[in-house]
């Protein structure tokens, strides 16, 4: 027996239409009609959320491979056209306003018709709240491939500040160790950052390069233009996180000598201490035993056990400066 769609939804889940307010649904039922009607419209939906996943099966009219890829939790930045024609996106975008590193980079999925748009994301990010307000604030015609152009550019620009903050804390780490301070911890945090950051625009670079190539989809040499120099600020961006991350290493490297020479240092002083004492806590233990010595009774015999430590010292001395270990 089949199971029924689900009909309520969550806040996460509104509907834009072209020069109106943004609509929040609260049933899925809503929708049926509108899907009907196919109205041109742009639906943000959350991947993560079982109804929004069951619905999306069921009702949407997508296939099963699109649903598939677009709600699966693990994803990297890809693209493919479906069997239906629609274009499959899956990419990263910065969440500007992350309580936490983990929500830091999200993944943002869409699916784009020639008049629908099916964004998953399962934060609310700068990149939407803009996407959301051009669509409700324009009352042209619905050109997806414009929309998603827009899109791309805000994304393309959170990109931007983030690698700038990442660079500008890269020269806080390099202030630091210049001054003798060897952040240990920032360096681990920075370091992982930027190979997130580089694990994931590989990726996306290839999908703007991918989606460049298809002429059916950007036929218009404006925008043509425009995605060219997308692909090349997003390049930009990567190899400035790639120049990051080789700095990175090379302050690691750094600190890791700077312990390594310190801690070989120390253990060098106290095997001299070591050396400077044996001699003594032999002699000190040998005449701590319980036994009688032939000089016990001799009133000379603590100057010239004196005399002896101090021969020893200055031996010991000598032989250090003799052999270069000072």
């Amino acid at each position: 027996m089949a199971t029924l769609p689900p009909t309520k939804a969550t806040p996460r889940t509104r509907l834009v239409f072209p020069g109106r307010e943004s609509l929040l649904i609260e049933q899925y039922t809503q929708l049926a009609e509108i899907i009907q009607s196919r109205e041109p419209f742009w639906l943000e939906l959350d991947w993560n959320d079982p109804d929004a996943a069951e619905w999306l099966k069921q009702s949407a009219g997508l296939p099963d491979s699109t649903c598939q890829a677009i709600l699966t939790e693990n994803t990297r930045p890809r693209s493919f056209t479906d069997e239906q024609g629609n274009l499959v996106l899956i990419l990263r975008i910065i969440n500007a306003h992350a309580s936490s590193a983990d929500e830091r980079l999200v993944s943002l999925r869409l699916v784009i018709d020639r008049t629908r748009i099916f964004s998953l994301c399962h934060y609310e990010t700068e990149v939407l709240r803009q996407t959301r307000s051009k669509i409700g604030a324009s009352n042209a015609s619905f050109e997806p491939v414009q929309l998603l152009t827009a899109l791309l550019r805000w994304i393309q620009e959170e990109i931007n500040e983030e690698v700038y903050g990442l660079t500008e804390r890269v020269s806080e780490i390099e202030s630091l160790l210049d001054q003798g301070k060897p952040p240990v911890d920032e360096l681990s945090m920075a370091r992982k950052r930027a190979g997130e950051l580089q694990r994931y625009l590989q990726p996306q670079r290839i999908v703007l390069s991918q989606l460049r190539q298809q002429r059916e989809i950007i036929r218009d040499a404006e925008l043509q233009s425009d995605w060219r120099e997308l692909a090349n600020e997003l390049q930009l961006s990567l190899e400035e996180v790639e120049m990051v991350i080789s700095r990175l290493m090379i302050f690691q490297d750094e600190v890791r000598s700077n312990l390594n020479e310190r801690t070989t240092r120390t253990l060098y002083l106290l095997s001299l201490v070591t050396f400077l004492f044996l001699p003594l806590s032999f002699l000190t233990g040998f005449l701590g035993m319980n036994i009688s010595f032939p000089w016990d009774t001799s009133p000379q015999a603590f100057w010239l056990l004196l005399l002896l430590i101090f021969g020893i010292l200055l031996g010991q001395v000598w032989l250090i400066k003799r052999l270069g270990w000072l």
